[in-house]
């Protein structure tokens, strides 16, 4: 429960702030952080690894929970390189 708190609301909120004021190395520094968390662990990304995908931080869980609002909520399937890779196995 904690990690969830520092990914989801104190690491984005430290992140605006770096990238507000254009402190680079902070936000080099949460991103690293983030490639050191534990994944997160929920039906989205347990429907990616069952798609195969590797799943090895929070960092990637982040991006996979991303990618699923900006395309497959959106059904952009076809400029998405996971959509793409799916429908071609399909």
């Amino acid at each position: 429960m904690v990690d969830n708190i520092i990914l989801n609301a104190i690491i984005p909120l430290q992140f605006a702030y770096a990238h507000f004021h254009s402190h680079i190395k902070d936000k080099e520094h949460l991103l690293n952080s983030m490639m050191q968390m534990k994944p997160e662990l929920n039906d989205v990304i347990l429907s990616y690894k069952r798609l195969g995908i590797n799943i090895h931080s929070a960092f990637d869980t982040q991006a996979l929970l991303q990618l699923k609002k900006c395309y497959c909520e959106k059904v952009l399937c076809m400029h998405c390189a996971i959509g793409n890779h799916i429908l071609k196995g399909a």
